[in-house]
């Protein structure tokens, strides 16, 4: 049998000692890591479901309505599921922002939730960490473990530690050629104008921003300038538009008061269908208008008030629902092949 070393060498140890003291002794501003990631799904329209401050396990956790929502987004074909931040609630230590304990321990949670997403797995793009379960959160600090990570990994998921740039493959309206979208999704941006002018920075210029956690109404069209090459040479700027978004709450406002501008009457899921449209100042001699811009109908997933699908959901769904294979046999096993090269091509443009 090998012998095992538990010891390190002198050198070893001076070694990290001296990498402790150069990471410690770095005084730069920390750089907030964004996740970049495409989700390869060709189509016009895409239905993107932002599931954040789900509270799974905490005071208020609504579970009837969360599980309807997720019954419902994953019957879309065209559907990306994304798990935002806070979808646990590891608030335990009661505090002056969180006078309730938790309903059942992280460690439950952890394995009811994964119970309950491993089957839908595959429609899971990313998930995304909050103050609630991420190792960054104010409740997490004493741990430094991530729940919303630990379900990421046992699920087979990519997961984002504080922001995804998620890219989706849309086609566009003329030409059907794919066009890709970035869709940036955080729990905690604070003012959007401030967000975008820091991203740009970096390099990164989201068509559409998902704010998660703060619920103050900030959403809208937002401008930022946007260098355009050609050749590799900069030509000019144009006015890029980024559409701000937030998400909604799955926490009963009875219960955290704070939770009380996320919704109307009734905790929900937002859901948002994404697709290009021509943009009406564009022509091919102005450098300053893109041809495309975003179009964005936003929805509820579930009825205000009502435990079922919101009317618009309901009327997406009978264009975008998944057919089941029995559905098919029985609508097409008396027609000719012609019609059924058409539905292919169909769904291909949809």
């Amino acid at each position: 049998m090998a012998k095992t070393n538990y010891y390190n060498t002198t050198s070893n140890e001076k070694n990290r000692l001296n990498a402790i003291n150069e990471h410690v002794s770095d005084n730069r501003l920390d750089e907030e890591p964004i996740i970049e990631m495409e989700y390869n799904l060709p189509a016009s329209r895409i239905a993107l479901f932002d599931n954040c401050d789900i509270h799974y396990g905490g005071q208020g956790y609504e579970s009837e309505r969360a599980d309807l929502a997720l019954e419902l987004e994953q019957r879309f074909f065209n559907g990306v599921i994304g798990i935002g931040g806070d979808y646990f609630d590891n608030a335990n230590v009661v505090g002056k922002t969180n006078p309730y304990g938790a309903r059942v321990a992280p460690a439950d949670a952890m394995a009811g939730a994964y119970a309950k997403l491993n089957p839908i797995k595959d429609k899971i793009a990313f998930v995304i960490g909050g103050n609630h379960d991420a190792n960054w959160g104010e409740r997490n600090k004493a741990s430094n473990i991530g729940l919303a990570e630990e379900l990421a990994r046992s699920l087979d998921v990519p997961y984002a530690k504080y922001a995804v740039a998620l890219k989706l493959n849309l086609l566009e309206p003329q030409t059907h050629k794919v066009k890709q979208m970035t869709v940036c999704i955080k729990h905690e941006v604070g003012d959007p104008q401030n967000y975008i002018a820091y991203l740009s920075k970096k390099g990164i210029f989201p068509d559409v921003i998902i704010r998660e956690h703060l619920h103050d109404g900030k959403d809208g069209v937002y401008m930022v300038q946007r260098p355009v090459y050609k050749k590799g040479v900069l030509v000019g700027y144009e006015n890029h538009q980024v559409t701000v978004l937030t998400g909604k709450s799955m926490q009963n406002a009875s219960t955290y008061y704070g939770s009380v501008k996320s919704f109307g009457n009734k905790t929900n899921v937002k859901g948002i269908l994404l697709g290009w449209e021509k943009n009406p100042y564009y022509t091919s001699n102005d450098v300053t208008e893109p041809k495309y811009v975003v179009n964005a109908n936003i929805f509820d997933v579930l009825h205000k008030n009502e435990n079922k699908p919101s009317l618009f959901c309901d009327m997406l769904l009978k264009k975008y629902e998944m057919p089941s294979i029995e559905t098919f046999k029985n609508q097409y096993k008396n027609k000719p092949l012609s019609k059924i090269v058409e539905k292919l091509d169909e769904m291909a443009n949809n």
